[in-house]
C-alpha cells in the first residue's frame, strides 16, 4: 500500500466538560497534548507526569477523498494515541484503542464520500487521574499515516522477514507476504519478493500465485537466497530494503517496502546471547518514551540523538520501559546497532496506578502483544520480548498459568526470538507470603 504522512491542518480542543478551551491549530503531528497543558501543583497526578494534568481531547482534520479511491483500500495507521482512543469518519465510529502505546490502522474506506471532504476526528481521553507512574503525555503524540491501495493489496502490516540460513558468504530469507481483497469477487494475483542490498545488489525470489477470496485474506510465503550477505550485528548495522509486490488480474498492482536486517539470533544457558554465532554480552539500559523536555513528541531526530548517545557512552542494549517502543526509536537502533527488549506492559489485572491499564489488560492484551510484535518483527534490533513488568501477580497460580499463555502466544506470533518477563523477586516473595493478590 501507499503510504503517506497523515500529519498537517489538525485541530484539537479540550473535551474535558469543565476545561473547556479554544481549538488549538492548525498544528502538524504528533502532538503531546500534555504537554501543552499548565503545570498544576493540585493535579491528581502529581509528581508522576511533573505536574502536568490529564485531560479529553478532540483533534479534528477535513480532508479530500478523490475519486480514485473508490473501490480500493483506504486506511488510517496510528502509531500511538494516548489513550482510549476513538476514531470517527464523518461521524461514524471507524475504531480506537484502549492502549495508549499500541500501533493500530482503522480501515476507512467504507465511511468516506469520495469526490467530497470528509472529517476525522480522533478523540483521545487521558482524564482519568493518575493511571502512569511516569510522563505519559496525551494526545495523538506519534505519527500518523494514510494508507490507500487497490482493491487486492498488500495488507497494512506489510511483508515480514525471517533469515532461516547463513552460512559463510550466503543466506536465506523467508518472506511473508499478507494479502487482502476488498472487491466483490473472488481475484487471483501473482506476488513477488525482492531483497536490495546496501550497496544496491537486487536478489528476487520467485513468482507466486495466489488466490483471495472477496474480504478475504491470504498470506504467499517466499524465500530469496542473497549472495556476498551483509549480515547485521551491533558492530556493523547494514540494512536490506525488502520490497513485495503484487499484480492482481485485471492489472492492478501494490507493492509494499521496508527495511531489514540480516542476522540470526540464539539464546541458551551454555553460550549466552549469540549474533550471527558470536557471543554478545548486553550493556543496557532501560529507557521510557517521553524525550524529556521537548515531552512525548516522537520525533526521529530526538530517538536518534538519543540511541546516538547511548551508543557513544558504551551501552549496546536498550529495554523499553515498559511498553512497546515507537517505530522511531527502533529505526535509530538499527542504524546504529543498539540491541532491544522491547517490553508488552507495566501492569497486568493488578493495577500500579488508579487509573491505569490493568482495567483493559485481560481483554485487550493479546492484540497488543499482536501490534507490538508485528511492529518489530523486521527490525534486528529486536532481540526479545518482554511479556511484563515487575507484575507480582507471576507468582500466583493463577499468573504463572496467565505467564504460560502469554509467552506462548507471543512464539507463535514469532518463533524467531525468546520470551522474558522482567520478573522483582522481591515483589513476588511478598505477594506469595502474604496471599494479598489471590489466586
Amino acid at each position: 500500500m501507499k503510504r503517506e504522512p497523515f500529519a498537517d491542518d489538525w485541530y484539537v480542543q479540550t473535551a474535558t466538560p469543565d476545561r473547556p478551551d479554544a481549538a488549538r491549530g492548525p498544528l502538524i503531528l504528533p502532538d503531546d497534548a500534555m504537554f501543552h497543558e499548565g503545570r498544576d501543583p493540585e493535579t491528581r497526578n502529581g509528581p508522576r507526569t511533573g505536574y502536568f494534568p490529564g485531560g479529553k481531547y478532540r483533534y479534528r482534520k477535513t480532508f479530500l477523498a478523490p475519486e480514485g479511491w473508490r473501490g480500493g483500500a483506504v486506511f488510517l495507521e496510528f502509531e500511538g494515541v494516548y489513550q482510549r482512543s476513538q476514531v470517527l469518519v464523518n461521524g461514524h465510529l471507524a475504531g480506537g484503542r484502549a492502549s495508549g502505546y499500541a500501533l493500530f490502522t482503522v480501515d476507512i474506506g467504507g465511511l468516506l464520500d469520495f469526490g467530497c471532504p470528509n472529517t476525522v476526528e480522533v478523540i483521545a481521553d487521558n482524564s482519568g487521574e493518575p493511571n502512569s507512574r511516569w510522563y505519559t503525555g496525551s494526545g495523538i503524540y506519534r505519527p500518523v499515516h494514510l494508507l490507500t491501495g487497490p482493491a487486492v493489496f498488500v495488507a497494512p502490516e506489510g511483508p515480514r522477514a525471517v533469515t532461516t540460513r547463513i552460512c559463510g558468504t550466503c543466506a536465506e530469507v523467508a518472506v511473508t507476504i499478507p494479502l487482502r481483497n476488498v472487491s466483490p469477487g473472488t481475484r487471483a494475483a501473482v506476488v513477488e519478493a525482492e531483497l536490495v542490498s546496501p550497496a544496491g545488489e537486487r536478489f528476487k525470489s520467485a513468482a507466486h500465485s495466489a488466490v483471495i477470496k472477496s474480504d478475504g485474506v491470504a498470506e504467499v510465503h517466499a524465500v530469496i537466497e542473497i549472495r556476498a550477505v551483509q549480515p547485521w550485528s551491533p558492530a556493523n548495522p547494514d540494512m536490506y530494503r525488502l520490497r513485495a509486490s503484487v499484480r492482481a488480474e485485471g492489472g492492478e498492482m501494490d507493492e509494499a517496502e521496508d527495511e531489514i536486517g540480516i542476522r540470526m539470533i540464539s539464546v541458551n544457558a551454555r553460550d549466552g546471547l549469540r549474533i550471527n554465532g558470536g557471543a554478545v554480552k548486553l550493556r543496557g539500559a532501560c529507557v521510557h518514551h517521553d524525550s524529556g523536555v521537548i515531552g512525548a513528541h516522537t520525533l526521529d531526530a530526538a530517538e536518534d540523538r538519543r540511541i546516538r548517545i547511548l551508543k557513544e557512552s558504551g551501552y549496546n542494549a536498550i529495554r523499553s520501559a515498559h511498553n512497546p517502543l515507537s517505530r522511531a526509536a527502533l529505526r535509530a537502533c538499527d542504524r546504529r546497532g543498539v540491541l532491544v527488549v522491547d517490553e508488552l506492559t507495566d501492569v497486568w489485572w493488578r493495577s500500579k496506578s488508579k487509573h491505569d491499564y490493568s482495567a483493559d489488560f485481560e481483554s485487550e492484551w493479546e492484540r497488543d502483544l499482536a501490534s507490538m510484535i508485528a511492529k518489530d518483527f523486521n527490525h534486528p534490533s529486536v532481540i526479545m520480548y518482554s511479556i511484563g513488568n515487575e507484575v507480582a501477580e507471576t507468582a500466583t497460580p493463577r499468573g504463572i498459568a496467565l505467564n504460560r499463555r502469554i509467552a506462548r502466544r507471543a512464539r507463535e506470533l514469532d518463533p524467531s526470538r525468546p520470551v522474558t518477563n522482567a520478573i522483582n523477586g522481591f515483589m513476588n516473595m511478598v505477594a506469595s507470603l502474604s496471599g494479598c493478590l489471590g489466586t
